[in-house]
């Protein structure tokens, strides 16, 4: 006996369709689960221990270069401020990476080069900053692509021969 070709209206087909759905549904769903995220730490975190072993008062930079190390940055006409900044994201899958902690810490010397102040900055402190789209205009000409490679044509010097 001779089976009879499936049609889109018989109902062996309609639950075969459902459950192929409901087998790509449950992979999809166990696939995204799987996915592991990523921690990814930038700067050189400072330990709660080492902070509280900075003295105001008391150390000279050299002596905080050997306890902290070399500071993240410090600003251009300020030799007495030093930042260590440090931050933690997070990524899961293809979205976006999401700062999960921040620390700054910023350090205060004196004329005399000797610790004045810490102060610890958070990501709670942070905001955001919104970024402008605008373009500076450039004046003269903007040449495509081939102009730019067949204007360099013949601008260069040619090759010289053995030197005697």
């Amino acid at each position: 006996m001779m089976q009879r070709p499936q049609t889109p209206r018989s109902k062996q087909y309609r639950s075969t369709l459902a459950a192929a759905w409901l087998s790509l549904i449950a992979l999809g769903g166990l696939s995204l689960g799987a996915c592991e995220g990523r921690v990814a730490v930038h700067g050189n975190p400072i330990d709660a221990d080492e902070l509280a072993r900075l003295a105001p008062g008391k150390q000279s930079k050299a002596d905080v270069v050997g306890l902290l190390g070399s500071p993240s940055s410090t600003p251009p006409f300020d030799d007495n401020t030093w930042y260590y900044m440090s931050d933690r994201e997070s990524t899961l899958a293809f979205f976006a990476p999401k700062t999960v902690e921040r620390q700054v810490v910023v350090l205060l010397f004196d004329d005399q080069a000797v610790l004045g102040s810490v102060r610890l900055v958070g990501l709670e402190s942070g905001r955001e900053v919104e970024i402008v789209s605008r373009e500076t205009p450039s004046f003269g000409q903007s040449p495509t692509v081939i102009q730019q490679m067949l204007g360099n044509l013949g601008k260069f010097n040619k090759e010289e021969g053995p030197k005697r």
